[in-house]
């Protein structure tokens, strides 16, 4: 990928909305199939602090999996390498009720 990883994505992450998919079966799959394997390798709820590295679904996709896994465990992290997506993610759990700080 040429020029800046960051950028790439605050671009993605500013026009998804004019673009972006709703496949809600396919939504609903990934969130199940996830949310399993994540079960099946740790116990969430005791698992002390748990970082997600990539917020995009969280920013602007259908399946919010940290925020689900954060109902379970409270001490989550999520980072992203760009900045809008942090946003856009931060603002969408603002909005269901959860501390975004």
């Amino acid at each position: 990928m040429s020029g800046n990883r960051a950028e790439y994505w605050d671009k993605v992450a500013r026009v998804w909305h004019l673009k972006g998919y709703s496949n809600k079966l396919l939504a609903e799959h990934w969130r199940k199939t996830h949310l399993a394997l994540v079960s099946r390798w740790a116990d969430v709820a005791n698992a002390g602090h748990i970082l997600k590295t990539d917020l995009f679904q969280e920013a602007v996709g259908q399946v919010q999996f940290l925020f689900e896994v954060a109902q379970l465990n409270g001490n989550v992290i999520g980072i992203d390498v760009s900045s809008k997506v942090v946003d856009q993610a931060k603002r969408r759990a603002t909005d269901i009720g959860m501390d975004a700080s």
